[in-house]
């Protein structure tokens, strides 16, 4: 599968609530009023991302990169940020 590299973007009022993301990299993205909740991202990378006001209640993030991530405001209930990977966590 073809990994997917966005930089410097911004994504505003996403609905990928209940989904799969795999294999995507963001780095230095913003997320503003976005809902991924009860979806899954796998072996996906965030670096130097700003979550902001983002619904990610019971979000799985397997295996996933969490490389200097903020969250302003976002609801996390349910997140277990244990199934991600150790590396720079």
């Amino acid at each position: 599968m073809e990994r997917l590299i966005h930089e410097d973007k911004t994504f505003k009022n996403l609905k990928h609530s209940g989904k799969e993301t795999t294999t995507n990299e963001f780095e230095h993205c913003s997320f503003l009023n976005c809902d991924f909740s009860n979806g899954t991202f796998t072996t996906v990378k965030f670096i130097d991302c700003v979550f902001t006001d983002c619904n990610m209640a019971l979000t799985k993030l397997n295996h996933c990169q969490m490389n200097n991530v903020t969250f302003k405001g976002c609801k996390l209930s349910g997140v277990n940020f244990g199934d991600c990977a150790d590396f720079l966590f």
